[in-house]
């Protein structure tokens, strides 16, 4: 659990946040450290939006002189069909590590909180685009303009997202890692 409390240390306008708990956790069958289980869900949607946006930028691009713009347009479209399921299990998996390794009204649970705000956005433009192709453009010979903005919009969202839960993950080690260290950001802001 990362508390992220301030280093009475560090002056008030360092940015510091020292977390005072330990973000491991013990298995009690075999005693054995666990680690957060949402990373291991987030890269199937994230690699999915990718190659959605790369077949829809493609396909309109070719625009409906060409045959397989409409074949790109559908192959995205399936693509993003397979997503609900795994963004709901990344979702799950996620708010119970939120709950394990993190404590509530500290920074790092601000941080923590940021990144989920912002993958939400991400599901429901995925969500969106995903009916905008079953429903409002079934039948398209290309990818659709609007549809390539949705697209582009959830592709966004999950950068902006990955980076900051990779920051929690990789720089603060929430879930990961003691917390026996002042963590900091790139421009000294806690994480």
């Amino acid at each position: 659990m990362t508390s992220g409390a301030a280093d009475p240390d560090d002056g008030p306008m360092t940015g510091a946040v020292r977390a005072t708990q330990s973000d491991y956790r013990r298995d009690p069958a075999s005693d054995e450290v666990t680690g957060p289980v949402h990373p291991r869900w987030t890269h199937a949607p994230l690699g999915a939006l990718v190659f959605v946006v790369l077949f829809d930028v493609v396909s309109a691009a070719a625009g409906s002189t060409r045959p397989w713009a409409r074949e790109l347009y559908r192959s995205g479209t399936f693509v993003l069909s397979a997503t609900p399921v795994l963004i709901a299990a990344a979702i799950a998996t996620g708010l119970i590590d939120r709950a394990r390794a993190t404590i509530a009204r500290t920074p790092v649970r601000a941080r923590v909180n940021l990144h989920a705000v912002v993958m939400v956005v991400m599901a429901a433009a995925s969500a969106g685009d995903l009916a905008l192709r079953r429903v409002v453009y079934p039948d398209a010979r290309h990818t659709p303009w609007v549809v390539l903005g949705v697209s582009m919009v959830a592709l966004a969202a999950a950068l902006v997202g990955g980076d900051l839960g990779g920051r929690l993950t990789y720089r603060a080690g929430v879930g990961v890692e003691p917390q026996h260290r002042v963590v900091r950001s790139d421009h000294g802001d806690p994480v």
